[in-house]
């Protein structure tokens, strides 16, 4: 996936399992195996009103455990999906989860 423009704290990760997501569903409706994602981002930003946020997310433990998005058996039409049929494996958000103010 290439995009324009990235908000990365608020937005970056979220745009990505989104994405990541679409990928599985189309994959699935068609009969073949989800390839590896790649996203690239031709101007990621923060926003000044961002920044102490940002410090505080590079300033934190990352988790030992890889997360992972699985999208459960059955159903491969693509117009069924649901949110309930996808699982999140070794996901371990750190807290305090911190508040972004977004723009208009």
């Amino acid at each position: 996936m290439n995009i324009l423009s990235s908000d990365y704290c608020v937005a970056g990760h979220v745009n990505k399992i989104q994405y990541v997501s679409l990928m599985m569903m189309v994959a699935r409706h068609v009969g073949l195996k989800p390839g590896v994602f790649m996203h690239v981002v031709d101007n990621l930003h923060i926003y000044d009103r961002h920044v102490e946020q940002a410090k505080e997310l590079i300033e934190r433990t990352p988790s030992d455990k890889q997360p992972k998005l699985i999208l459960k058996e059955g159903k491969t039409n693509f117009y069924d999906f649901t949110i309930d049929d996808f699982e999140m494996v070794d996901y371990e958000p750190v807290k305090p989860q911190l508040k972004f103010e977004l723009g208009i």
